[in-house]
This record gives structure tokens, C-alpha cells and sequence, in this order.
């Protein structure tokens, strides 16, 4: 594993328990960023060491991350003096050109939205090089919900956003449950998948859009 200095520039708050964190990064270190959702690892001394997917698009430096607080490293990432160290970054990512010119269908929980981000704004600079885009992200609640002031954007650039919230709060009009529990209506056609979240959701996502026709060749996970 080779870990490389890095210094974060900015954190701010992105919901309940959430932080946005932004690092300048060495140059090699944003060269090894070639997919959307790959990850790294981030190192405090003396405290630990976690994995994070990059929430930025490939290529480019800084580098932003969603960190969910409340375990040893994410808190310590909070600590304006804290030393940040930074691997190379790894994970298979999403393959976006077996996308093109296909619909694609985005199914994220938590902070799998991280992973989504970078892969939504990946491909708006070539928009026209995909069919349908929708956007499945479930939450626990509105004020779990991080990165709203960017939803209109994608929505400009037709990106279907379909939120579900699991414990939604009172008079929320909107779908409840679990994500698994909204998939699209319609038939899937040539559609391609990229799934991301806790395990039990993405087994059962890929469960059910294998029964509904889709093939495995085209649905895809991160990890």
C-alpha cells in the first residue's frame, strides 16, 4: 500500500451525520482516478484507517468525499489539525462506457450516493452519449438527503431523481421504505444497472432485475 500526503481544504456539513470533504491531492494520487466509483483509503495516524468511495468525477484533483460520522476516522477527519494520508486509488469502479447509448439505471442507499455522484457527473459532460437516466437513492429521512443543492442540476441535464425515505418525517408525500421496493415500472430492455449501498439492498435489487429479464452481464456493483 503506498500512502501519500494530503490536506484537506474543506468540510462542510452535507445532512445529518454527514460531512463533504474536499483534499488536495499529490498528482500521481488523481492519475490513478480513472472510473467513476473507485475508492480509497484515507489514513489518520494514530487512529485508524477508513475506505471511501470519491464523490468527484475521475481525473481530477481535489478530491471530494461523503463521510458518515460517528467511528474513530471520520470524527478524527473533522479535527482541522488532524495529518490526512491518502492511498492510491482502487476498486473496479463503474464500467460507464458499457452505458453508452443505453438507459441506465443508478440505485444507490446512504452514502452510496457518493459513488453515484461521481458517475451522474461523469457522464453530464457527454450527456448525449446515454439514453434514460433515473436516479434510485433511498434515505432514512429529507434531512439525511446531502448534495440538495445539486439535485435541480442533475434533473436539468435529465436525470431522473426518485427518492425513498425509510423513516420519513411526518408529511413527507413521497415514496417510503426501502429502494428495493421502487424499481421503475416498464420493461428493462437494454438497460444497464450500477448498484451501490449495504449489502441486503443490492442483493435484493439484483435479484429482482435479474427476475424482471435484465441480464447480469449488465448490472454492476463497485466492490
Amino acid at each position: 500500500m503506498n500512502w501519500h500526503p494530503a490536506s484537506v481544504v474543506k468540510r462542510a456539513d452535507a445532512g445529518q451525520g454527514l460531512t463533504h470533504l474536499t483534499l488536495e491531492v499529490p498528482a500521481a494520487v488523481a492519475a490513478t482516478f480513472v472510473l467513476p466509483g473507485q475508492w480509497a483509503q484515507l489514513r489518520v495516524p494514530h487512529v485508524g484507517t477508513g475506505t471511501f468511495a470519491l464523490a468527484s468525477v475521475p481525473g481530477a484533483a481535489p478530491f471530494e468525499f461523503l463521510v458518515k460520522l460517528g467511528t474513530r476516522v471520520p470524527d478524527a477527519l473533522l479535527d482541522p489539525a488532524v495529518s490526512v494520508e491518502l492511498s492510491d486509488v482502487g476498486g473496479p469502479g463503474f464500467p460507464l462506457d458499457r452505458a453508452r447509448g443505453r438507459p441506465l439505471l443508478l440505485v444507490a442507499s446512504g452514502t452510496g450516493i457518493a459513488p453515484m455522484r461521481s458517475v451522474i457527473n461523469t457522464l453530464r459532460r457527454e450527456r448525449a452519449a446515454f439514453g434514460p437516466v433515473t436516479l434510485l437513492w433511498g434515505v432514512r429521512s429529507q434531512s439525511h438527503v446531502p448534495f440538495t443543492g445539486e439535485l435541480h442540476a442533475w434533473e436539468h441535464d435529465h436525470v431522473r431523481v426518485l427518492t425513498a425515505h425509510s423513516q420519513p418525517h411526518h408529511g413527507w408525500a413521497g415514496r417510503h421504505g426501502y429502494v428495493q421496493d421502487h424499481l421503475p415500472d416498464g420493461p428493462l430492455g437494454d438497460a444497464v444497472a450500477f448498484l451501490v449501498g449495504q449489502k441486503a439492498m443490492t442483493v435484493a435489487v439484483r435479484a429482482a432485475l435479474l427476475q424482471r429479464g435484465l441480464g447480469a452481464e449488465h448490472v454492476f456493483l463497485n466492490v
